[in-house]
């Protein structure tokens, strides 16, 4: 009777997990600038590190690690777009102490440097220029003369 009282309060409280892994999430996301210790989100979600390891891999499919250099890449990759923020900058913005950490990480996942990576980027973007009757030209060199 007491083994199925504790099987039940264990059930009850796993059927809840995908609602927690969904505020986990949001939390790295609203706090992805911040210094993120793996035990404070398991306090803060009232669990242990290894039951946080072990639900968010199972319930999102990755590692809460990955998951949060992930959001991580993919707002680095944003803000590389806008040429107010330096490197190092951005680096901060994400979450990285390190800007030589930060650069080892994206070059890992992207192939190349935060600093090629935004080169690409400009590169990308003058090659395109829309005419007055909005035509798209795919090379500034080769739109008419007006």
């Amino acid at each position: 009777m007491l083994n199925e009282a504790i099987y039940l309060n264990e059930k009850k409280s796993y059927q809840q997990c995908p609602k927690i892994i969904f505020e986990i999430k949001a939390y790295l996301k609203d706090n992805i600038e911040s210094k993120i210790q793996i035990q404070d989100i398991a306090n803060k979600f009232f669990m242990s590190r290894s039951e946080l390891f072990y639900l968010f891999k199972k319930y999102a499919h990755t590692t809460i690690i990955d998951y949060l250099n992930t959001i991580r890449m993919k707002k680095a990759e944003e803000l590389l777009a806008d040429s107010r923020y330096t490197i190092t900058e951005i680096s901060q913005l994400v979450g990285y102490d390190s800007l030589q950490y930060f650069s080892r990480v994206f070059k890992k996942r992207n192939g190349c440097s935060p600093s090629e990576f935004r080169k690409q980027l400009i590169k990308r973007f003058q090659t395109f220029y829309i005419g007055k009757g909005g035509e798209i030209y795919e090379n500034i060199k080769k739109y008419p003369t007006i």
